[in-house]
């Protein structure tokens, strides 16, 4: 196994090494009505723009979007529900026999951009290092991911390789903000495929389009009861946006470090294996977590795999924060506290770097997050005009796919695919 070595570093460290530099429709799945506040809406509505106090260039250049929501129907995702009392090898039938053919479309364009710099031979070993990498995760991941391979007539080695990929790749933007009421909510945008082919003729990026027909959202079921509801995509074991009804919300930023992400797998691979994976955790939490204060110990004392940021969202109107994390250490950021690019504690604002530092000037979503979130005020915050805050450039950009929203005290979950397409849209 160790001859694989410099073969999975090679292909590791060509994609991932760039991403130190890099930035970081839905339905409503539940019974439960989607309870908001939308007065003064109206008035929103009618100013596309006004002064924010947040300074630079990029924060001064933002258009805040209103009224944007809902999107078009046809960014609706489909909905699946993932009966945990079957044996996991069958737990995702359903949704592969759908969406087979996109999950191998996905690893079709990979396969396309990475085997041309490494080979085609050493696109195969490291097929089979991941195949290695899926069966060490803890149960019931292993069979899950051959039930899955199995559905999709795939390799299983090649569906383990897209779970690494979605552990490691993700560049994100996440928003937990508490109402004038004390509701909070919780959204996230969800950028995937920076430096994953670039279509110069339609200025796409071609994973992030090959994971749009993918993008789902799962309700996980034990004994008939809804145990929580996630949005993510198909093939993929872990969790990277998830609610646990009545309890917590929760989400997840990869944290840009020196290393590369895949550095940190291929140490687990060869003897870390006291270390938990990130989407592995999230999901385990969200299965088996009970109430947000120990949800948040668990989150921040379980030795990770790799560097990374939990956004987290209770039942209570103070219960909030971000958890960034390296492998063994922990700070948590709480609600009410402001930051070095926030003064606003009303909410948290969380992309892919450190809140206590600035963000690159290259890779600045953060501050026209920032600009939107205090134009558009507590007293104005609901479902709507959170999605108008991820929807505005360059918090939405061209590697966005999907857009999120969550209430943990409602149990609510929607997810829409997401496009900028605009002339005028960031490539990340």
């Amino acid at each position: 196994m160790r001859a694989m070595l410099p073969a999975a570093l090679l292909i590791l460290l060509v994609a991932a090494s760039d991403s130190r530099h890099v930035r970081p429709h839905g339905r409503l799945t539940n019974d439960i009505e989607w309870q908001h506040t939308v007065a003064g809406l109206q008035q929103l509505r009618q100013h596309r723009q006004r002064p924010g106090p947040v300074s630079g260039s990029a924060a001064a250049n933002t258009v805040c979007e209103s009224g944007t929501y809902p999107p078009p129907p046809e960014r609706a995702v489909p909905h699946y529900i993932i009966n945990l009392d079957l044996p996991p090898e069958y737990r995702y039938c359903k949704v592969m026999e759908d969406l087979g053919p996109a999950a191998s479309h996905l690893l079709s364009i990979v396969r396309s951009e990475v085997a041309p710099i490494i080979g085609e031979n050493t696109f195969k070993a490291v097929e089979k290092l991941s195949e290695i990498i899926g069966r060490k995760l803890p149960y019931p991941f292993p069979d899950e991911i051959r039930g899955i391979a199995t559905a999709a007539s795939m390799e299983e080695g090649d569906v383990a390789l897209m779970n690494i990929f979605y552990e490691v790749f993700t560049v994100c933007t996440s928003i937990i903000g508490r109402a004038s009421d004390g509701t909070l909510y919780h959204g996230r945008n969800l950028d995937f495929g920076l430096f994953m082919g670039w279509d110069m003729q339609n200025h796409t990026w071609k994973v992030a389009e090959a994971l749009r027909p993918l993008t789902v959202t799962f309700e996980y079921q034990r004994d008939n009861r809804t145990l929580f509801r996630t949005a993510g995509f198909a093939g993929m074991v872990g969790v990277l946006t998830g609610v646990r009804p009545g309890l917590f919300s929760l989400s997840i930023d990869e944290r840009f470090t020196l290393k590369p992400g895949l550095w940190y797998m291929l140490e687990w691979v060869f003897g870390k294996a006291n270390v938990q994976w990130n989407t592995v955790i999230t999901r385990q939490v969200l299965e088996n977590g009970t109430d947000y204060t120990a949800v948040q110990k668990q989150l921040a004392k379980t030795p990770l795999m790799a560097p990374v940021y939990f956004i987290l969202g209770g039942n209570g109107s103070s219960e909030a924060c971000v958890i960034t994390r390296d492998q063994y250490k922990a700070d948590i950021w709480p609600l009410g506290t402001p930051s070095v690019s926030q003064k606003s504690t009303w909410y948290l604002l969380q992309t892919n770097y450190d809140h206590w530092k600035r963000p690159p000037f290259f890779d600045n979503r953060r501050d026209p997050g920032v600009r939107c979130m205090d134009w558009l005020g507590a007293d104005k915050l609901a479902p709507e005009t959170l999605y108008d805050v991820l929807n505005s450039k360059p918090v939405r950009n061209r590697l966005s796919v999907y857009t999120a929203l969550m209430q943990a005290n409602q149990g609510h979950m929607e997810a829409w695919l997401q496009y900028c397409t605009d002339p005028d849209c960031a490539i990340w």
